[in-house]
């Protein structure tokens, strides 16, 4: 009876001759279909030819139901192959090799086409759910960009937290929804007095490149200050602004705060955060009050006012502009987003407290910094080459852009 290593089915041709052909490989396959054959059997014992399902005139594979009473006989000169075989045992050996390939009687490696359907079907899944994501609302990113946001890469998971999540899926989210949050809007001067007392000094971008989740904000002129993120309140936030602090750790749903400064006459440009598992609120505390400085997520406008709160889904395509001839500051803040099933709140609690978690930043020398900004230093250098290469000469740059795209392509459809 065959015992392989590996048993597989359908072994192309290709694949049977490249593991047949040589007699190495011959003298390895043998011994392990060969291990009830008896060792007396004459050298040229005799064997029976017949149609074995697409090998006509040629002998029957090793192990069949029907042949396994004559073949035995046969099978010790077989193993002698490697040391005295003669064209005409080549042949046979190879033939009957061939056969056990296609049955699946063979350590052959046809294992590795179920490998690759399997990654197919992953592929297939994943662009499904990058294509979701590029669709879903109404303002996109062209899909060249797409191609490599980083929405794309993490679109799997989001497409998981939007099907089970317990709130709408709307760009804007009613404030009602989240009672929790009220204790905020209704401290929010006591907020605003800490939030002030740090604009000269503390709310700042960062100095060594260890922020990689809003780099892009700082060339805006964009700052801040970290209250906590994902995990305890920082050492330095519990020193600078306790009260914030405070009332920030009273509320398990904010798994992340900041004050966030956009001064007079900057703006964000288009974007999507990376991760549906939490919502983006924010709390006005020094505002123009005005329509001239506003956020847009997925087309539709919000103007902060102070003392007033607003949440929405950062997935969407969003951006924020200021041209109200003053500085605006509020508190930002990531809600956990409500699952349907408490399975699944676990399991985004589990990814925010250990994935989003590793994206900490710090405000000085005190505070955690995450695996993901350690890292990013190193990143940050890399990406400044990147922008020299494209200042260089543009043309190159995109020639070279896109024939990465189309090399990924070919990759994906010579799979």
């Amino acid at each position: 009876m065959c015992s392989p290593r590996f048993v597989g089915e359908g072994a192309d041709a290709q694949l049977s001759d490249i593991l047949v052909r040589p007699v190495a490989a011959v003298r390895w396959l043998v011994p392990e279909c060969l291990k009830d054959a008896p060792e007396d059997a004459p050298e040229d014992a005799p064997h029976e030819v017949e149609d074995n399902g697409g090998f006509a005139d040629e002998p029957r594979a090793w192990g069949s139901s029907r042949s396994r009473g004559t073949a035995s006989a046969s099978r010790p000169w077989i193993r002698q192959f490697g040391q005295n075989g003669s064209g005409k045992h080549r042949a046979l050996v190879e033939a009957r090799a061939r056969n056990d390939l296609e049955s699946g009687c063979a350590p052959a490696l046809a294992f590795g086409d179920e490998f690759v359907t399997t990654i197919k079907v992953m592929l297939v899944f994943f662009l499904a759910c990058s294509a979701f994501m590029h669709l879903r609302g109404r303002v996109r990113h062209a899909w060249y960009r797409q191609v490599f946001d980083h929405s794309s890469f993490t679109a799997p998971v989001n497409v998981f937290m939007l099907a089970f999540s317990g709130v709408p899926r709307t760009p804007y989210l009613d404030p009602k929804r989240f009672p929790d949050l009220r204790v905020l809007e209704e401290h929010w001067e006591e907020i605003r007095e800490e939030a002030l007392a740090l604009v000269a000094n503390q709310i700042k971008a960062p100095a060594r490149h260890d922020d990689a989740g809003f780099n892009s904000f700082f060339k805006t002129g964009w700052k801040r200050f970290y209250l906590k993120w994902y995990g305890d309140a920082h050492p330095s936030a519990m020193q600078l602004c306790p009260r914030t602090t405070e009332l920030v750790a009273r509320l398990p749903s904010v798994k992340a705060a900041m004050f966030a400064h956009l001064p007079d006459g900057s703006k964000l440009g288009r974007h999507r955060d990376p991760y549906a598992g939490s919502l983006r609120y924010h709390l006005g505390l020094v505002t123009p009050n005005n329509d001239a400085c506003f956020i847009d997520v997925d087309g539709q406008r919000y103007s902060w006012r102070d003392g007033q709160g607003v949440v929405f889904d950062e997935t969407y395509i969003h951006y924020a502009e200021n041209r109200s001839g003053m500085d605006r500051i509020v508190l930002f803040c990531d809600i956990e987003r409500p699952m349907k099933f408490r399975w699944a709140q676990a399991l985004n609690r589990w990814i925010g407290n250990h994935i989003v978690a590793a994206g900490a930043s710090p405000n000085d020398e005190a505070d955690p910094t995450g695996a993901i900004n350690r890292i990013f230093r190193y990143i940050h250098y890399i990406g400044q080459k990147r922008r020299q290469f494209k200042r260089w000469n543009r043309t190159v740059y995109r020639l070279t852009k896109f024939s990465l795209i189309a090399g990924v392509l070919v990759l994906i459809v010579l799979l």
